[in-house]
């Protein structure tokens, strides 16, 4: 068994530039997806070559769709998936996970940790799970096998669940990924992912102009507007009052976009950061509505945030109007689909023993506690 093995789930934009980098410092790599297409596209040319701020061939030892040949005997196993994947893939790993394994969701978006967890601890799998709040990279895929990556992260917060086995974790994936900033919990990783700021309102309010040119606009440069911002801002004071709450680290939006590497100094509002920075200025709007940044960023974004709300007594009424509105526009009921602490099974627990939980994995409260 080698232990310079990285098992790389999802072969989207991120799993490529992944793959393309820890290939290229030394490590042995295997890419599984479930697209059968993708992972042929990988294994026909033998591996992933990057372009952008990163160059050259990263080979890949193995790409397919059998997940036990992918992770088998792999130090290293991260799962770069959309957020509604993780608990397939977790029920899936569950009876392949040796307790000791490495084991990254990257990212985790909101407590894909806790979720995660919750599902291997249903299956009899006690392994600890990693997150950070970002992709280290701003890339996308030309082809199976070619991708451009156009930014690498500066900063990616990090936590384990249960929060204990954090400062463990970040030394073994500090080896891959240097740029790791530890943070207290899942939770506090998960307040401080931006996509539930970044993403909702420019999409809702441009629902038009994407369905009716397919994405034919450059998103922040020409989506964005002081109206459309004073909603992604008043979200992002919501997001705040939730951190000040649970006595968190509180980092504005124009901060953390900094500290990530997508905006070259703090910029003043997040327009002016939508306007200038070069990280977001060449980025399209998606080609329709039928994206992540509504399919993922709320039910997994802004519902949690809103439920969190509700047990912490802090309102969250543009939270809340976002994911009315997107309700309303897609007749999808994200209430009930979506993440709350409810189908944590955490809705028995007072803001403390949350954070207790956050930290040990272990409560009386919790079916599915170690």
């Amino acid at each position: 068994m080698s232990l310079q093995t990285v098992a790389i789930i999802g072969a989207g934009n991120g799993g490529h530039a992944a793959a393309a980098e820890l290939a290229l410092m030394g490590y042995t790599v295997r890419m599984h997806d479930v697209d059968p297409d993708v992972v042929a596209g990988i294994a026909s040319r033998g591996g992933v070559e990057v372009s952008g701020v990163m160059s050259g061939f990263g080979p890949v030892a193995f790409a397919g769709t059998d997940l036990a040949q992918v992770v088998e005997g792999a130090e290293y196993i991260m799962v770069i998936t959309a957020r509604f994947a993780h608990a397939r893939i977790a029920e899936a790993l569950a009876p392949l996970l040796r307790e000791d394994a490495a084991l990254l969701l990257n990212p985790g978006s909101s407590c894909g940790a806790l979720e995660f967890a919750k599902v291997l601890r249903e299956k009899g799998c006690r392994t600890s799970v990693s997150t950070t709040a970002t992709l280290p990279y701003a890339a996308r895929v030309e082809e199976p096998g070619r991708v451009r990556v156009t930014l690498l992260a500066r900063t990616l917060f990090f936590a384990t669940f249960p929060g204990r086995e954090t400062e463990t974790e970040a030394r073994r994936w500090g080896r891959l990924f240097p740029e790791l900033e530890p943070m207290s919990s899942d939770l506090e990783v998960s307040l401080n992912n931006g996509n539930p700021i970044t993403h909702p309102a420019p999409m809702l309010l441009n629902a038009a102009r994407i369905e009716n040119t397919k994405g034919d606009f450059l998103f922040y440069r020409e989506g964005t507007s002081p109206s459309v911002v004073r909603v992604s801002e008043a979200l992002d004071r919501e997001r705040l009052a939730l951190c000040r709450a649970l006595g968190l680290a509180e980092i504005p939006a124009t901060e953390r976009l900094y500290r990530l590497g997508y905006a070259e100094k703090i910029y003043p509002t997040l327009l002016e950061v939508y306007k200038n920075s070069q990280a977001f200025g060449p980025i399209k709007a998606p080609e329709s509505m039928d994206y992540r940044y509504v399919y993922e960023d709320i039910p997994y974004g802004s519902v949690f945030f809103a439920s969190l709300g509700r047990m912490l007594g802090v309102p969250t009424p543009a939270t809340d109007t976002i994911v009315d509105l997107a309700g309303l526009m897609t007749g999808q009921d994200f209430r009930k689909t979506g993440l709350t602490l409810a189908s944590l099974g955490l809705e028995g627990l007072e803001a403390g023993e949350f954070m207790e939980f956050l930290k040990t994995g272990r409560s009386t409260k919790v079916t599915w506690s170690d």
